[in-house]
């Protein structure tokens, strides 16, 4: 199998790959350095996202593609991103909460629906941020929890058909939630940035300048 890994070509020696094996060797590799895997296509398909053909066989002549960046500098960006797309994720969720409020049960599914990816990027980008900013979080990991708690309530009210009590959650669990998140950006960019400063002196090599070793 071949890997061109941030525009180095290697050879990569793996015994009966599957593309799941193959994202977890790349995630750990990069993880280690403090980077994350951006980009990955195989045979020029893009293969990214964990669950798509987790068990799928990579034959010997397989062509991998990746790109890895810094977490910090992924995170920055992720965090910008979000200051965009939390009001109008906001705004949506108050929707649903009103169509299913009103008894418009099939609108307000089909929002929530449209707006659960983004819920659980949105937590994903924040539990990522716990470790990356370290003390200056102020108590962010135990918020993300609690959110992620609550959208475990949200799926089990559905599942339940227990519309008053999803309704409930919606309006005073996570709205509330995701609001204090959006006034928190600015002081996690902060965060993030002071931790960056702080790194900046400890030096590195890239995945290929400075790591001459395959990606075990």
């Amino acid at each position: 199998m071949r890997l061109t890994l941030n525009g180095c070509t290697r050879s990569l020696d793996v015994d009966a790959p599957t593309l799941g094996s193959l994202r977890r060797r790349l995630w750990r590799w990069a993880a280690e350095r403090g980077e994350a895997v951006c980009e990955l296509k195989v045979d020029g398909v893009s293969r990214l996202w964990e669950g798509d053909g987790e068990d799928e066989a990579l034959g010997p002549h397989a062509q991998v593609e990746a790109v890895t960046r810094g977490v910090k500098e992924v995170a920055a960006e992720a965090l910008g991103e979000a200051e965009r797309y939390l009001p109008g994720l906001i705004a949506g969720l108050g929707r649903v909460a009103e169509q299913v409020g009103s008894g418009h049960i099939r609108q307000g599914m089909d929002l929530f629906r449209a707006c659960l990816e983004g819920l659980e990027w949105v937590c994903g980008l924040f539990r990522l941020m716990v470790p990356l900013v370290g003390g200056d979080g102020g108590g962010l990991e135990s918020e993300v929890e609690g959110s992620v708690a609550t959208l475990e309530e949200v799926a089990a009210a559905l599942r339940q058909g227990d519309l008053v009590n999803f309704t409930d959650l919606v309006n005073y669990r996570l709205l509330p939630a995701l609001s204090a998140w959006q006034r928190r950006l600015p002081a996690l960019a902060a965060a993030l940035e002071r931790s960056q400063r702080r790194a900046s002196g400890e030096g590195g090599g890239g995945l290929c300048g400075g790591h001459s070793g395959t990606a075990t």
